[in-house]
């Protein structure tokens, strides 16, 4: 926190130091060849559209389950949705969605990784070899790693991302939002990276004549380096209460209730959980008990679906629509103290 009262003290309120060592730590985290630290993930996207030369109206793939802020922000950027619905085990588009997509025209997919969880290694080189542009959305799964196929589904846990490649590290472009529910919470702005040198050479060229109230401002950029520093730390908390969790909700009275398929070097990012029950009756019986829970999706583009009468159906996406309804997120934090990591626990382990 000191960087941040060091910025509002000097009055350092606008884009400048901060923001700079903000990329700096992205681009050494993920090994990019340059990142822009930005004020919305809105802006994030069409920088990478523009970079990548998309015409208006061209399509762009986007997961059901995706925050929506990616279906506003390309339908006022005037490009053609195509919304992809998911697998139910993990809330991710599989790849003969994806090749459907690409069948119906599109050229682009933005890649929403939700809670931590990203694609088998095997899917993204089939997604490669489809000769389309991928933008990968990391908000909630940096620090994850893809490995092989066959160590991600052993038994033995393993993280040795000498082994794999990061989450984030497969797309031309890459965006991670700072919104309340990803994994750096500054309450907004995003961070815009390219791995290779071709693809930052031509973003760094289009953000030259950009105003620089696009950029994010220094208090925010403070709190958001001060958190990434903290990413690997945090993450071991994470960790061990999300497995305590797992415990108590496999070893419950309801097993029909149940979290998301997880493979060795995803991110734990979140719990959500998967209800055999009503949203409302589950949300009910927890407040109860002194545990808050939300949707793990209501700020979803298959929630904007339902809730408005546009020219999109929730029966189109039957999977993601199932999800939205019936999947909860559980209070998991680094700092969570035990008397309420042990509240939380005692809920899984009788939710009916």
């Amino acid at each position: 926190m000191d960087a941040v009262l060091t910025c509002l003290v000097d009055e350092k309120i606008e884009a400048g130091e901060m923001n700079a060592r903000l990329s700096e730590a992205v681009c050494s985290f993920f090994e990019s060849s340059g990142a822009i630290s930005l004020e919305s993930p809105s802006l994030a996207l069409l920088y990478a559209l523009r970079s990548l030369g998309c015409e208006n109206n061209a399509k762009v793939m986007i997961s059901a389950l995706a925050p929506s802020w990616q279906y506003f922000a390309l339908e006022a950027f005037g490009f053609e949705v195509l919304v992809l619905d998911v697998d139910t085990k993990t809330g991710l588009v599989d790849f003969s969605v994806i090749f459907e997509g690409v069948k119906n025209g599109a050229k682009i997919l933005i890649l929403h990784e939700p809670f931590g969880l990203s694609l088998p290694f095997s899917v993204f080189e089939q997604i490669k070899s489809l000769g389309i542009f991928l933008i990968e959305d990391v908000s909630q799964s940096v620090g994850a790693v893809v490995l092989e196929d066959e160590e991600a589904d052993s038994e033995t846990e393993t993280l040795d991302e000498k082994n794999g490649q990061k989450a984030g590290t497969f797309g031309s472009y890459s965006i991670m939002a700072l919104g309340a529910f990803d994994a750096l919470t500054v309450g907004g702005g995003a961070v815009l990276f390219a791995q290779k040198k071709r693809e930052w050479t031509i973003l760094n060229q289009i953000f030259e004549n950009a105003p620089k109230t696009h950029l994010l401002g220094d208090v925010s950029s403070a709190l958001a380096y001060m958190q990434f520093r903290a990413l690997s730390k945090n993450d071991e908390a994470r960790a061990f209460v999300f497995r305590s969790y797992t415990r108590s909700l496999l070893g419950g009275n309801n097993r029909k209730n149940a979290p998301f398929e997880r493979k060795n070097g995803d991110a734990f990012r979140a719990f959500p959980v998967v209800l055999s029950q009503n949203f409302k009756e589950a949300q009910q019986y927890a407040e109860k008990k002194g545990v808050e829970i939300v949707r793990a999706f209501e700020d979803s583009v298959i929630a904007h679906i339902l809730k408005t009468d546009g020219e999109l159906s929730a029966d189109s996406y039957p999977r993601a629509r199932s999800l939205y309804l019936r999947t909860a997120l559980f209070p998991l934090y680094p700092r969570m103290k035990a008397e309420m990591t042990e509240r939380v626990g005692r809920v899984l382990s009788t939710l009916p």
